[in-house]
């Protein structure tokens, strides 16, 4: 029914990766509102619409693992939000990364949530100080 997929290998990397789970899906959700807010500033989305998928497909390990970039480019990644969307939950169902580890990145993935939350509250309210509504 789903591919032989196995459960995780205890009840704490379940646990774990339930909560990365949660905050990734929130965290994707800031930065596809981001997207949509930069509409209001650009005449098409389609611009940054395909950069931040290029962005986000290559640095959360959707096509490639995380772990298979230079290490130069490590520090990097790590650094950037994209990782918390799908690399460290996934990490965590497969027990590579050990449950306890979960206060270590769920820090990073609530500070990127709130930043991100932050600057979309931001950036539309400066929008809506130069909105025009036409008509009647």
């Amino acid at each position: 029914l789903f591919f032989q997929l196995q459960m995780p290998p205890t009840l704490g990397a379940a646990a774990a990766w339930l909560v990365a789970m949660v905050f990734a899906v929130l965290l994707g959700s800031a930065i596809t509102n981001l997207l949509n807010i930069s509409l209001l500033w650009t005449l098409s989305g389609e611009g940054i619409g395909t950069l931040l998928n290029a962005a986000t497909w290559l640095l959360s390990g959707i096509t490639l693992p995380l772990l298979f970039f230079p290490d130069w480019t490590q520090s990097l990644i790590n650094a950037l939000p994209f990782r918390y969307i799908m690399d460290v939950p996934f990490r965590f169902y497969l027990g590579q990364i050990p449950a306890e580890d979960l206060w270590h990145h769920l820090p990073f993935q609530v500070g990127w949530l709130l930043s991100l939350m932050g600057a979309g509250r931001f950036l539309v309210s400066r929008a809506t100080h130069r909105l025009v509504v036409q008509g009647g």
